[in-house]
């Protein structure tokens, strides 16, 4: 078990460096994501503050150091003085660079919630993968709020795990309210 969470720590760890190197990175959104809560997962709040997160979840009785899977969610806020970020398509197109900068191996194939409507919330998706597999596979949903943009990564020890079932009615419920 020690040696599955290995990767899954690289990846959220990778996550975190990616999310701090946007100088925006987790300002107090306007707009609120909400969602389906995962039945027996519990918010991990001393994951948020090391990770510099907006949320972190793991199953019940884990840590982010312990877990064989983890949701994380960041938020960047936009910045009204540097348009080359105002948009989802130019956040994504900066968000995979970031990626790439810190994770030459990485790999990204086609991937979306089975039901999550982009005509209701604006979103683009990716499963990333490491062809090394030193990296834990993710699949990954980036949401434009009108203030800034969440990414919610879903980061596994293994790819099988993220197949389940349980995941997709995670990432279908996700919304914004204002």
């Amino acid at each position: 078990m020690r040696k599955a969470c290995a990767p899954l720590a690289v990846a959220i760890v990778l996550l975190a460096v990616v999310a701090s190197n946007n100088s925006h990175s987790q300002s107090v959104p306007a707009s609120k994501l909400d969602f389906k809560m995962l039945d027996g997962w519990v918010r991990d709040s001393s994951a948020e503050k090391s990770m510099n997160s907006y949320r972190v979840f793991v199953p019940a009785g884990k840590t982010i150091q312990t877990s064989p899977v983890a949701v994380v969610i960041t938020f960047d806020r936009k910045d009204l003085n540097d348009k080359t970020l105002d948009t989802l398509k130019d956040y994504w197109v900066y968000d995979m660079s970031q990626t790439l900068a810190q994770e030459k191996d990485a790999e990204f194939s086609k991937w979306q919630p089975p039901a999550l409507d982009p005509a209701k919330i604006p979103y683009m998706s990716i499963a990333i993968t490491d062809k090394t597999k030193h990296m834990a596979p993710q699949h990954l949903v980036v949401i434009e709020a009108p203030d800034g943009f969440y990414s919610v990564s879903l980061t596994a020890a293994d790819k099988d795990i993220l197949n389940n079932v349980l995941f997709n009615d995670f990432f279908d419920s996700l919304m914004l309210r204002q």
